[in-house]
Formats: C-alpha cells, sequence, structure tokens
C-alpha cells in the first residue's frame, strides 16, 4: 500500500529546529553543507511528522537511508543520542488498581479491563517517564486520540513505578466517539524534570455527556502525546481498555 505523504506544519519552523538538535552537522557522516539537509521520517511513514520521528540528515545519508545501507535501528539511535535533542523514554504505564476498578488485562501490556468491585469506574493511568537529556525538560500538554471498538454482543520492564509518587493527576476528558476528535489538554503549572530523572503523573479519564460527567464504557484504543518544551513531543505505547491488541475481533456471546 502506497505511504501517504503529509505536508509538515510550519516546516521551517520545524527545520530550524531539527538543525538546532544536529548542531548544523548530519549526525550520520558529519557533513556541514547543512543548507542542502533533508528532513528523513524516522519511522518511514511520510504522515508522521512529530518531532520525535524526525532527523536533519545530508542527501547522501537520506540516500543510504533509503537504500537500506543505514538501518532504521541505527537511525533511531542516532536521534536518541543527539547531545542537544531532548530524549524522553516510558519507562511504565500502569494502573492505579487501588483507587479505580479496572485493572491489568491477562498480563498483556498496556491492557486493562474493568472489574465489577466497587470502586470507581474512572480509569487511573499511571505515566512513569524518564529524562534521558542533558538538561531540564518541561512537559506542558497532554494530547490524547481514541479509537472506539464495536462491543458486539459481549458487553462492555524499568524503574518500578510504584516507587515513585505521582506528582499530579490530571483529569482529562475522553474524545467523541466518531474518531475523528482530539483532546488537546494543556498543563496549568508545567512540569520541569531535571536531567536523568524520572518522573511519575497520573491521568483520570471521563466522558461528558450534556455537561455531565460519567464513567468510560465500551472497549478502545487510546493514543497518548506528550507536549515538551522547544516543540519536542513523545508519543506513547497505545494503551487498550476493554481489549487487548488493535486487531481484536469482534466478540460473540452465545445465548442459551
Amino acid at each position: 500500500m502506497k505511504k501517504v505523504r503529509t505536508k509538515i506544519k510550519q516546516e521551517a519552523k520545524t527545520r530550524s529546529i531539527l538543525q538546532q538538535e544536529v548542531d548544523s552537522v548530519c549526525p550520520l557522516c558529519s557533513s556541514t553543507d547543512v543548507g542542502h539537509f533533508q528532513i528523513h521520517h524516522i519511522d518511514e511513514n511520510p504522515s508522521n511528522n512529530e518531532l520525535a520521528n524526525l532527523l536533519l540528515v545530508c542527501p547522501t545519508c537520506h540516500s543510504k537511508i533509503t537504500k537500506g545501507d543505514i538501518s532504521q535501528t541505527e537511525v533511531q539511535t542516532v536521534k536518541l543520542n543527539l547531545p542537544n535533542g531532548i530524549k524522553v523514554e516510558i519507562a511504565a504505564i500502569t494502573i492505579d488498581k487501588k483507587n479505580c476498578c479496572w485493572d491489568t488485562y491477562d498480563n498483556i501490556p498496556n491492557a486493562f479491563i474493568k472489574r465489577n468491585n466497587g470502586k470507581p469506574s474512572y480509569p487511573i493511568l499511571n505515566f512513569s517517564l524518564i529524562n534521558h537529556s542533558s538538561r531540564t525538560v518541561l512537559m506542558k500538554e497532554v494530547v490524547l486520540k481514541v479509537k472506539h471498538l464495536f462491543d458486539g454482543f459481549a458487553g462492555l520492564s524499568g524503574p518500578k513505578p510504584e516507587l515513585l509518587k505521582p506528582i499530579a493527576t490530571f483529569k482529562i476528558k475522553l474524545p467523541d466517539a466518531d474518531d475523528t476528535d482530539t483532546t488537546f489538554f494543556e498543563l496549568t503549572n508545567e512540569i520541569s524534570v531535571p536531567p536523568s530523572q524520572a518522573f511519575k503523573f497520573q491521568i483520570q479519564l471521563y466522558r461528558n455527556w450534556n455537561n455531565k460527567d460519567y464513567p468510560v464504557v465500551g472497549r478502545m484504543i487510546l493514543y497518548f502525546t506528550f507536549k515538551f518544551n522547544n516543540n519536542a513531543s513523545y508519543t506513547a505505547p497505545k494503551v487498550f481498555l476493554n481489549c487487548k491488541s488493535e486487531n481484536e475481533g469482534l466478540r460473540i456471546q452465545v445465548l442459551s
């Protein structure tokens, strides 16, 4: 299937940020002919224009990447180790079992299921991140998209995150069910993270209808992106609620 290229918004500004990130030197061969450098999409998806997926390289190295002479793993490693880049890692995504009725789902990573145990129905997700940068970073915004899955007749490794105390809990509304809406949650107080430090925060999810809040129901996949200073961003692994994968088929329950 042919990949669809999406134009980079504010491309000049993005290029300037990427040039600063590589210090005007090709990170793969040390060329300094920065005027001819090209923007490469690390995951080979030309529609993914997040800064974390872009790297400024010289035309020669760009051609080598395209031919496979330079592997995607090598490019990812270079991006992660850029001295001027913001490098944030998701150490763990867990669920706050003590304060909500949600639980891990068959030990599937980042998959959670709603239990009928009398606890609050609003899922509370724990995000544990590590700042691998050599400087302090500021987390400024959380962006959330959702993909709802049809329910049918069934109804509805790193540092241990429990050793980290959540520094904040953010209550965020789920996007609407048409799969096209996005929730942008701007932090009132930015989170400042010193170099080489881990940090943990919580996100409590809810639905809203006619100005009333409701618990989360149904099967869905959540896509979180965390925005930092200097227009840097980090896309978290997918989170699954009441399902185990994106390709999970329709569940049919036979009624006797």
